[in-house]
Order: structure tokens, then sequence, then C-alpha cells
């Protein structure tokens, strides 16, 4: 990338997320090339709860916001039978963990090619918003151990009223009753230890796969 015309040739720009402090990526002569996080992992002992499932919403928020990726992948799918951490989604028994789950309030809501909004975050929660031509999300991630009853300023993107998806302690990816959105916002109690999306999930039909 320190090559101009090097830099000219490349079109995705790669990197690994496997701890510590996240923040801006930067690179020279920096054009219309993607920046991706490819890898992502936690090695710590086995965790199937929502502990390790807010660890792994926590760094997407990380990534999207700070670093400011283009795109965020998993690393791994299934775990191998020598190992006992958290870089799989699920365990050797194919158990599914939580963190599945909370991965999916982004992955199930947020299409490729959409354009991440700015948002303006005065409260503990992690608050991100996506809009793509027929849509868009918004991703709120409780890491407290407090409810929050929070306003959501979102104008007309994401229509008359909004459905909540709810991955906690004891929900996965649980819809909500709908909440209507008046003069453009609306208000939501967000769940203790919770990620709450509010969109319409995506669809993929076999043809896609």
């Amino acid at each position: 990338m320190e090559d101009p015309t090097v830099a000219a040739k490349i079109g995705i720009l790669a990197e690994h997320g496997y701890g510590g402090t996240v923040s801006r990526l930067s690179w020279n002569n920096v054009t219309t090339q993607h920046m991706w996080q490819t890898e992502a992992s936690d090695l710590t002992p086995y965790d199937a709860s929502i502990t390790s499932g807010l660890t792994y919403v926590t760094k997407i928020h990380n990534w999207l916001t700070i670093a400011m990726v283009n795109s965020w992948h998993y690393f791994d799918l299934v775990l191998s039978s020598n190992t006992n951490d958290n870089e799989a989604l699920t365990d050797n028994s194919l158990n599914v963990a939580k963190r599945a789950y909370t991965i999916g309030n982004f992955y199930k809501f947020t299409r490729a090619g959409w354009t991440r909004v700015g948002v303006t975050n005065g409260t503990s929660l992690l608050v991100s918003a996506y809009k793509g031509p027929d849509g868009g999300s918004l991703v709120v991630v409780n890491n407290g151990s407090a409810v929050n009853n929070q306003m959501f300023s979102v104008g007309t993107a994401l229509g008359s009223s909004v459905i909540p998806w709810i991955t906690a302690g004891t929900q996965n990816l649980a819809a909500q009753a709908p909440v209507t959105v008046s003069s453009g916002a609306f208000t939501y109690t967000i769940p203790t230890r919770s990620v709450v999306t509010f969109g319409t999930p995506l669809v993929v039909s076999d043809a896609t796969h």
C-alpha cells in the first residue's frame, strides 16, 4: 500500500481480530479498496451463554464503528474435537452456542451493499444503524446489568412500525410485538445483557445459498 501503483491493484485489505484494542484502520493510498475483518476468535474456555454472545457482538460493533471495516467475518463453524474454547459457533457435539444467535442479530438483518449510518449515542448502549435501498436495521447491544428504556429517532428508514428481535439469556432471536414509529421516533426498553435488532430479517432462498 506504500506504492500507489501496487495499491491500485488491491481490492481487499484484510485484518484479523484476535484481541487488543480496536482502532481505526489506516493505510496509505486507499481509494476504492474494501477493508475486511476476516478472522476473529475467543480462545477462552468454552462458554455457550449470553456472556460469550455479548463478547462477540461487542467485537462486531467495534470493528464496524471504530475500525470502520466494510465486512466482518466469523472464523469457525464447528468446534473441533481436540479443542474446548469459543472459536466456533457450536460445541464438539454440534450444540449451538448463544453467540450464534447474537451474531445473527447482525447477520440476519444487515444486507451486503448497505451503508452504516452514523448515530448519536449518549447512553451506555452500543447502537449502530444500517440502511439500504430496500430497508434498514438498528442493532442495540446492552452489556449492562440494568434494563434501559431508550428513545430512538430513526426518521422514515424503518417504516411506520418496527419489530424488535431479542437475543438474551432465555431468548434466541425472538420476535416481539411491533412498536409504532411516531414522528420518526419510538421508545423501547432494552433488556439487561441482550442484543435487540429492529428490522426485517433477511430471507435467503435455496437459489441463493
